[in-house]
């Protein structure tokens, strides 16, 4: 429970990685983790997704130890199309998720592009606590409260001091400026914050979908609506599937 927040992350980054490949139709985040902790049978779950396959798994920490499982599933049946289990040092968290990812992708698609298998790595490598730091911000964010944007805020910051050019945590740090600024507190200076840190993000991730979200958010805060919705666009054109630029 207490790895609840890790988990979690390792999985949406892995639905973000598939959700790249055209040939496959990647069922929400939100929708996906409804069934979370369930004890219902796959077909039931599918069938209420409207997919054919399912994926599951689980993830244990120990120190500086890792285990994950992962099993894909034919709906249809209940088959295991793939399956593996991995048990690594916990800085090899980015090599699972890109093995995970091209497991499942494998096993669907019948060809893949290298500039396909490029497209669903995982998210930028950082150092391992930092990419904690920034797993547990994402966490805090989604609860919506202001203390949790606050506690965010904390996380990502705690994120941007062990790796500074850690791109993601300079988005999540925006948008926790952004979502203050907007609902909790009109500063002038939570505008200059996200508009300063979406800035960051843009510069060591230009090709990230979530930096581009981030950016939009910050020129929406400080009124800037023209670019606020190109800036979504690009995030859009980048990534289809993102629900903060949609949002």
């Amino acid at each position: 429970e207490d790895d609840e927040y890790f988990a979690d992350g390792l999985t949406e980054e892995i639905l973000n990685s598939l959700a790249q490949l055209p040939e496959l139709l990647v069922t929400a985040r939100t929708s996906a983790f409804q069934f979370k902790g369930q004890d219902l049978p796959v077909q039931e779950i599918a069938g209420k997704l409207g997919v054919d396959h399912i994926v599951e798994g689980s993830v244990r920490r120990s120190g500086d130890r890792l285990r994950v499982t992962t099993q894909l599933i034919r709906a249809e049946d209940g088959f295991h199309l793939w399956s593996e289990t991995y048990d690594r040092q916990l800085d090899d968290v980015f090599a699972i998720q890109d093995e995970i990812a091209a497991g499942i992708a494998e096993a669907l698609v019948q060809t893949i592009t290298a500039q396909e298998k490029e497209a669903i790595r995982a998210v930028p490598r950082t150092h391992v606590d930092a990419y904690d730091y920034y797993l547990r911000g994402r966490q805090f964010f989604k609860r919506f409260h202001k203390v949790d944007i606050q506690h965010a805020r904390q996380m990502f910051w705690q994120a941007l001091d062990i790796d500074p050019n850690f791109a993601l945590a300079w988005a999540g740090y925006a948008d926790c400026h952004s979502f203050l600024m907007m609902y909790v507190d009109p500063d002038p200076l939570h505008a200059q914050q996200a508009d300063h840190a979406s800035r960051r993000a843009l510069e060591l991730g230009p090709n990230l979908a979530e930096a581009h979200a981030s950016r939009g958010l910050a020129c929406l805060v400080s009124r800037k609506f023209a670019m606020a919705e190109r800036a979504f666009e690009k995030a859009l054109a980048l990534n289809p599937h993102l629900f903060e630029a949609y949002y």
